[in-house]
Formats: structure tokens, sequence, C-alpha cells
């Protein structure tokens, strides 16, 4: 995640400070570790959504699209092992470690391949509810107040502009950062989006402002809701850029806003409703990228933040939620990996409990 910066270097690690308490305070956000085959590893961030209706089974919502190595290559596969990470800090000793059992990925979840001259690819329906044995962390997850997350309804959600606040265990740096760090450590702040449509592709929350028609209009601009994100130097080539590689990018990034980095994928898009209470409208998918022209030879990459509604994909949450998932591929990690399409079970099977009452997704 990238914040704003403070006037001084006091004030900006008061405001990094503020930003991990805000995180830490969302008892819903769960971080993942994947470990792959190839040797790669990557961390994420997920919703816990709370136990199945039966009440054998934990359920957190995140993104599909990291269990797809290289979309180019073929269909989704399970990691060599997935784990989810209660508590504000993955590393820290004592925190909670919960191995995941399936991954149901969205009937629905495609890659459409880039068009000529494109940035990048699509992904469609980019959701994925991970599954694991909750009888055996009950009394963890009540120990570290862990409650499931209460979903936005849709109501609303047409007005421009509107006020959210985002959670994620990305990279975190601010605005005049050169590097990120504190990978694996949950942060949150405040930005602004709006509803709308992706290229005729998909519709969903988008991080909202004027859309400048240059790259040095942009990089110009005094208007606080500017839409920009991190932008590579102005002479870099468009297709140099890796829009999942924050590591050494010059952050450039919204000078107002809390905007989502690599990590943040799964995290939540907060709406505050009445009495207060925070609902998850979105979950962060990618940063998609605009190139916004210089001039005649040069270019500058814009990233704009995409989530997913939560509220398009009710029926598929809930049909998970009852145990009887409506299609999709099922992803099994124990006690082998293997894949089961259409929706199929694992005929490992929990006793039930009734220590965590279920809710019914709404």
């Amino acid at each position: 995640m990238v914040i704003k910066a403070g006037e001084t270097a006091a004030e900006t690690v008061l405001l990094k400070a503020k930003a991990h308490e805000l995180g830490a305070a969302r008892k819903e956000v769960v971080a993942i570790r994947a470990e792959y085959e190839e040797g790669l590893r990557a961390t994420f961030t997920g919703i816990y959504l709370g136990p199945s209706l039966d009440g054998t089974t934990g359920l957190v919502l995140s993104v599909a699209h990291v269990f797809m190595v290289n979309p180019q290559s073929g269909p989704a596969k399970a990691p060599r092992d997935l784990t989810l990470a209660f508590g504000p800090r993955m590393e820290a000793p004592g925190a909670l470690r919960i191995p995941v059992r399936r991954v149901r990925l969205h009937p629905d979840f495609a890659y459409v391949k880039a068009a000529q001259g494109a940035a990048q690819g699509q992904f469609l329906n980019d959701l994925a509810i991970l599954e694991f044995e909750l009888a055996p962390h009950l009394a963890q997850l009540a120990q570290l107040g862990v409650t499931p997350a209460v979903l936005y309804e849709g109501k609303g959600y047409g007005k421009p502009h509107l006020d959210g606040m985002i959670a994620g265990y990305g990279r975190f740096g601010t605005h005049t950062s050169e590097k990120y760090g504190d990978h694996g450590t949950v942060h949150a702040g405040h930005t602004k989006v709006s509803y709308g449509d992706w290229h005729g592709l998909r519709q969903g929350f988008l991080h909202c402002g004027p859309m400048p028609k240059s790259g040095e209009d942009l990089r110009a601009s005094k208007d606080p809701d500017a839409n920009c994100s991190q932008f590579l130097p102005m002479d870099t080539p468009l297709p140099l850029l890796d829009p999942l590689d924050q590591s050494t990018r010059v952050a450039l990034s919204h000078p107002n806003q809390a905007m989502p980095s690599a990590g943040d994928c799964g995290g939540p898009l907060f709406f505050k409703t009445k009495g207060d209470v925070l609902k998850v409208a979105g979950v962060f998918c990618l940063n998609y990228v605009i190139d916004l022209k210089i001039d005649a030879k040069r270019c500058t990459p814009c990233h704009v933040p995409f989530w997913e509604a939560v509220f398009n994909h009710l029926p598929w949450l809930q049909s998970v939620q009852r145990g009887t998932p409506a299609g999709g591929t099922t992803l099994v990690l124990a006690p082998s990996t293997r894949v089961e399409p259409d929706g199929g079970e694992s005929k490992a099977s929990t006793p039930a409990v009734a220590s965590q009452p279920a809710v019914p997704l709404t």
C-alpha cells in the first residue's frame, strides 16, 4: 500500500504507524502465502467470511489470478503450499498460521489475452474462496478476536467519488518513497472509488478522479483526486512495465489517497454504512495500465486499481457457504494436490462444530 507522506520525516513516521493501526483493527483481513512448484513464493491478502453453514469449514475470499503462475501457459493449478496467517504481522512469533485445504475458483473466472498493442490481459470474475478446517483453530481465532466480514449489499454505489477504506498485507511506502518495504504487515488507508465499466469487459470499482488526456497533465495535476498511481520514468517504453513489480519503481503515486500495491491483491474495499459499520464492497484484483501520451515519441504508463464488486457475486458466495458450489474448478491441496473440475468435492470430511455459528451471506 502507498500512502501520502508527511511534511516532515517525523510526521511520515506517525502516518505509517496510523496506517498499521487501522489495518490491525480489521480482524477480518487475512494474510496468505503461497509456494509454487516452480520455486516461486507470493504473499497476498484475503477476507475472512466466517464458517460454512454446517460449521465445519472456514471461508476466506481472495483473488483467483494468483493460481495462474503464467496465464499464457494453461489452467490454474494448486500451489505446493498455501497458508493463511491471522494477525497484524504474518511473520510475527505466535502468529496463527492455518493450512488451506481447498481453493474454489469462481465458475466464470477467465483470462482474456491482451489485444495487440495493449499493456496487459484481463482477468474476469477474479475471485476465489479458500477453505480450511475450522475446528482445530476456533480457540485461537476467538483469542485473536477474528470476526467474519460484513458484506455490502449494493445500495447507492452509483454515486461518484465514494469514500472507502482499503487494507492489505502488500509492500508499503509513501508517495515519496523510492522503494517499498514491510511486506507481510497489514496496513489500511482511505481512498475514493467510482463504480464503472472497464473497456466493456467487466464492471466494478475503479479508483476515481478525472483522467487527464496526457501524461504531462497528470504529472502536473494539482487536483487532490487526480487518478494516478505509480509511474515509471517518463522515457521508459511501455512494454518494459511489469504491473506486479513495485520493488524498485520510483513511487510517484497518488498524493492524497491510499493506493494498493503488490501483495494487496485480494484485500477489501470497505464502505462505511449506517451505524459506522464497515462493510466489504470490493476485492482488489490488479492495477490496470493506461498508456498516457507525453508527446509523439513518449508515453507514461498509469496504474488504475480495480476492485471486483462483491454484490455482483453473492449467489456464488452463498452457494459455496452452503456447500453446494455453483460450478467452477476446485484446487485441492491436501492430502494430495489435484484439480477437481465443475465444483467437485474433496472426500475429506470434518466433524461439525457449533462454536462459531455461521451467518448466511446476504
